[in-house]
């Protein structure tokens, strides 16, 4: 199945751990795992049912790329709080000045409805991991929230979102994906400032002979596969 290439190493090999990891690393994630930092990823239009399956696969290191396929409740529960999490931190960002100047009006006023609906429930359901303390002492000391919310409200919580979850037609959840433009903005952002971050070393005439050196016919070998270095 062609979705199956979205993530690497799918596969695994005969030189697989028997003891695949289940305490997911940054890198295991889906975002990480799905990422093409070079153009667009899959991750923008495959299927739910083949993104899950896909997930719960894993790879030859990792058992799955999501604590949701994880069989214990609890650490599906990690899964909750990390999409709170982060979503917490596009919706603080959809409520800047940037966003009212580049957005258009109706979907940012369409979006921040959902938004705003959706925050206290998501603050609930990130059990206090949304901290910006600095202190590497207190780092997992200070994700405890003070007082732990009542079993009601988590319940209240989690209904609101998977509600908001199973809708057909979300303005925040277009918003997100057309933002996201699978990852190729976010990929195009990073090497455009890495030019720029290197445009004090290479000078416009280097620059150009830089191009040139790579492109032309003249001085560029056709046989040789620049990339082959990065291929298994």
């Amino acid at each position: 199945m062609a979705d199956m290439a979205i993530f690497r190493d799918i596969e695994g090999s005969i030189d697989e751990p028997l003891n695949k990891r289940q305490k997911l690393r940054t890198y295991d994630l889906v975002p990480a795992q799905a990422l093409n930092a070079m153009g667009v990823s899959r991750i923008e239009s495959i299927s739910l049912p083949a993104l899950k399956d896909l997930v719960s696969a894993g790879n030859k290191a990792a058992a799955f790329f999501s604590e949701y396929a994880d069989p214990d409740p609890a650490r599906q529960g990690i899964a909750i709080s990390r999409m709170a999490q982060v979503m917490i931190e596009v919706i603080d960002r959809l409520g800047g000045d940037i966003a009212k100047k580049v957005l258009n009006e109706k979907v940012l006023e369409e979006a921040s409805k959902e938004a705003i609906a959706l925050k206290p429930y998501l603050v609930t359901l990130n059990g206090g991991m949304n901290t910006t303390t600095t202190s590497n002492s207190m780092k997992y000391a200070s994700k405890i929230q003070n007082v732990a919310p009542s079993v009601e409200n988590i319940k209240k919580a989690a209904g609101f979102v998977c509600e908001w979850l199973n809708k057909s037609d979300s303005y925040l959840r277009a918003l997100l994906a057309f933002l996201s433009g699978g990852g190729l903005y976010f990929a195009a952002a990073c090497h455009e400032k890495t030019s720029r971050a290197f445009m004090s070393a290479i000078p416009k005439n280097k620059f150009i002979e830089a191009a040139v050196a790579r492109l032309s016919k003249e001085t560029h070998k056709e046989e040789a596969d620049d990339m082959g270095m990065f291929k298994d």
